[in-house]
């Protein structure tokens, strides 16, 4: 049995300054690709993501979702296409969150310019109308969530997603997030915040919905050409409708149920994390810890061409993945 390439897309929580600068410098793929959409960016919202992320300092602002939505995306579509040129090709995409507009791109499902579009009047809309919200990792079981001992120091939050048996994520509005923090602590219960403004993946976003759906049923969406799986619902449907973009904003996360229904499919996968942080390759080592082929690029350390130079001197030497 031959070994499959997936790519893994994550959303908001893992943007950092200077994300991806070295293979903008160092890339002509990345670069030509981060260029073309960084127009189409300027032509929509009036600023430049070159600028900020890359030439400017101190102007890439890691909690503003105008800022984040967009450049997130563009890394990550940047880094698939130049993979894809170098011989990297995935046989399926994952994206989980934000993570699922550069996916169906990836995917062939939508294009730049329509993706630059909808990122553009989704940040507009959550930055101009929605409660200010946060998001909260927690180190321990999803059943923790449920439990009736718990039941005050959750009654406000919704359970946003499930990453892997130790690891759950809250929403909450933004009012609620010390105390759910301080009463965590004295549970000794691990737990972190993320860098996110707003209540993510919970019924926080649910006034917003009739504003999110005329924006995406104004999308384009073409056929595609890798399959595109979403990890916003447990039971996707085979076509990629314009509502199935309502749940990556509304829907809980399921990446770990997505993996294993992926496993169960095909067992011998190469796991490649697309995103700035590496954080949903890592998360595939809790899900299936007996599995190697687990392979990052992008890390705040910089050492991003090193890693990408060598995934795809791997690929040129095809017969390691037999």
């Amino acid at each position: 049995m031959k070994n499959k390439t997936v790519f893994l897309f994550p959303g908001q929580g893992s943007q950092y300054p200077q994300m991806a600068k070295s293979l903008f410098l160092n890339d002509p793929y990345f670069a030509d690709t981060f260029t073309l959409l960084d127009r189409y960016v300027s032509d929509i919202a009036g600023l430049s993501i070159v600028d900020l992320l890359y030439r400017s300092e101190n102007s890439f602002h890691t909690n503003r979702l105008l800022h984040t939505h967009l450049a997130i995306y563009m890394v990550q579509v940047s880094l698939s296409q130049s993979l894809i040129q170098h011989g990297v090709r995935p046989d399926k995409v994952i994206g989980t969150s934000l993570g699922e507009f550069a996916a169906a791109t990836t995917a062939g499902i939508l294009p730049f310019r329509e993706a630059i579009e909808s990122l553009y009047q989704q940040a507009t809309i959550i930055e101009a109308r929605s409660i200010p919200g946060a998001m909260l990792a927690v180190l321990a079981p999803p059943s923790t969530f449920y439990e009736t001992s718990l039941n005050n120091v959750f009654q406000h939050c919704n359970l946003a997603g499930i990453h892997y048996h130790s690891n759950f994520l809250l929403s909450m509005p933004i009012t609620e997030r010390q105390t759910v923090l301080r009463a965590l602590s004295n549970l000794n219960i691990p737990c972190f915040p993320l860098p996110v403004e707003y209540p993510f993946h919970s019924s926080y976003m649910e006034p917003l919905k009739d504003a999110f759906l005329s924006v995406f049923n104004a999308m384009r969406l073409h056929k595609g050409h890798t399959d595109y799986i979403p990890s916003s619902s447990l039971f996707p449907g085979i076509a990629v409708t314009r509502p199935d973009f309502w749940r990556t904003i509304r829907e809980p996360i399921f990446f770990e149920e997505t993996i294993h229904r992926l496993t169960e499919e095909h067992q011998k996968w190469i796991f490649v994390d697309i995103g700035p942080s590496q954080t949903l390759v890592n998360f595939v080592k809790q899900i299936l810890p007996a599995h190697k082929e687990t392979y990052g690029i992008l890390t705040p350390s910089q050492q991003d061409m090193t890693k990408f130079n060598k995934l795809v001197s791997l690929y040129a030497n095809s017969d390691c993945f037999l």
